[in-house]
């Protein structure tokens, strides 16, 4: 019985997202987002003195191979140093040489890969803006890249600003940069084509007193994942799973199913309910266009039935299903709710769920037609009450990832789109 049981847990361990192999590309290119992106790659790759997890059989004496089905995290990380028009050939050679030898980016990134068993190739790349978009693509098929992650950088620049620039005050972070936007929206829309893509909004992630480290055995790390349908919250999903391999991280999913009719679980977000970073937006001229007809937007009932069916297999063989992995781990709880308001009551739930050292986990929701229909009038309407966080903000992160931002959820964000299907 005992032999029987350990070979299912190894057979559902194989199935599971940690079976495969994490190809991880890190870009990088301002010093601020080094803390966090240094937090967010260990947590990636659990250290050696995690406890025994799903993937491995409590049996020792078993004849069965129970080797650990996770394998070491390889991480290549890309720094950008923009080229200007002033910068020759020699001068961008020097910079290479000099950034190469002395940037705490790269430095930090060698030191990681010295002290854990994550492999890091840390690569750097003087080219002008226009040009990051194709060489994150160059760099993710030259490496067979399956996961981008990419900071956010809000109202400021994709890159650190030359020091002679530096004589300034900060820019505030109220408001998103168009440039920032639109290579965002470029990276979503050209790099998921060969990979999944995430957008990282760093808010103190794992940080304690003002000390940013590891979840340790006093305190744990906690996920909040909304899932509403769609292979990016599938993908989302997916992510989550493989964090659990750390030992202080608790997962927390909430289905939310939109509801033709009001429920007792809906919510209205409104100004005096949050403590957000948003802009004020006063001037109808700041706000998006809320005018749209939804009428256009239309879906087959075929596309969301399939949708739908996809998403109901994928739930049930991870989540529903006691046996599946990771249902059994008690660090992950599940539950369905059904709401008139979906988004705003995913955001209600997560305040109950994490702080600003914790992690939310959403979806883009660009690959599904039925979240987009839904989501395009319930969003229009939280961002009258609320306002918006960047006039670009929902055009290149989406509704949800917007909505959590302006609701008054302190966590960080990391905003997932999965790698386009045939």
């Amino acid at each position: 019985m005992e032999r029987k049981r350990a070979k299912k847990d190894l057979e559902s361990a194989a199935d599971s997202p940690l079976s495969k192999h994490l190809r991880l590309l890190v870009v990088l290119s301002k010093v601020e987002n080094l803390p966090a992106m240094i937090t967010f790659v260990q947590l990636l790759q659990p250290n050696n003195e995690s406890p025994k997890s799903a993937l491995q059989i409590s049996d020792e004496n078993s004849e069965l191979d129970t080797t650990k089905v996770i394998k070491p995290m390889n991480v290549h990380v890309l720094r950008f140093v923009e080229l200007t028009q002033r910068m020759s050939a020699v001068m961008k050679f020097n910079e290479i040489s000099e950034t190469i030898l002395h940037d705490p980016i790269m430095n930090m990134f060698s030191a990681l890969s010295q002290v854990s068993s994550v492999k890091v190739d840390a690569k750097l790349s003087v080219a002008a803006q226009k040009e990051f978009c194709q060489e994150i693509i160059d760099k993710v098929q030259d490496a067979d890249i399956n996961l981008v992650i990419i900071p956010w950088s809000g109202a400021g620049e994709i890159v650190d600003t030359p020091i002679e620039n530096k004589d300034h005050a900060p820019r505030e972070k109220k408001s998103t940069s168009p440039q920032v936007a639109g290579f965002v929206q470029d990276v979503f829309n050209a790099a998921t084509v060969y990979a999944n893509v995430g957008v990282f909004v760093d808010r103190g992630f794992g940080s304690t007193d003002n000390t940013r480290a590891l979840p340790n055995p006093s305190g744990y790390l906690n996920i909040f994942i909304p899932f509403f349908g769609g292979a990016d919250d599938r993908e989302a999903l997916t992510f989550a799973f493989r964090l659990l391999e750390y030992p202080n991280v608790n997962v927390t999913v909430v289905r939310v199913i939109k509801s033709e009719k009001p429920t007792d679980n809906d919510v209205t977000l409104l100004k005096s309910d949050v403590q957000s970073e948003t802009s004020n937006v006063d001037d109808e001229k700041d706000r998006p266009p809320l005018n749209r007809q939804i009428s256009t937007i239309t879906i087959s009932e075929a596309v969301a039935n399939k949708e739908n069916e996809e998403d109901e297999s994928f739930l049930e063989t991870h989540l529903k299903s006691k046996s599946g992995y990771p249902a059994q781990n008690a660090r992950i709880s599940y539950q369905e709710v059904s709401s008139y308001t979906p988004i705003q009551t995913a955001v209600e739930r997560a305040k109950e769920v994490v702080n600003r050292k914790d992690l939310v986990v959403v979806g883009r929701s660009r690959h599904s037609h039925v979240n987009e229909r839904h989501h395009h009038y319930e969003f229009g309407e939280l961002i009258k009450n609320l306002g918006n966080y960047g006039n670009d903000t929902h055009k290149s992160l989406g509704y949800v990832s917007e909505a959590f931002l302006v609701g008054g959820v302190m966590a960080s964000l990391l905003v997932l789109q999965a790698k386009q299907t045939k």
